[in-house]
């Protein structure tokens, strides 16, 4: 289903978008 594949997708880029804030909160930087 392709609904079921955007859903999925929008929670994998909000974990990422979580983990980057993770990041700059913490000073770290990966660029």
């Amino acid at each position: 289903d392709r609904g079921e594949y955007i859903e999925k997708e929008d929670i994998h880029r909000g974990k990422w978008k979580e983990l980057e804030q993770i990041l700059l909160d913490t000073g770290l930087s990966y660029a």
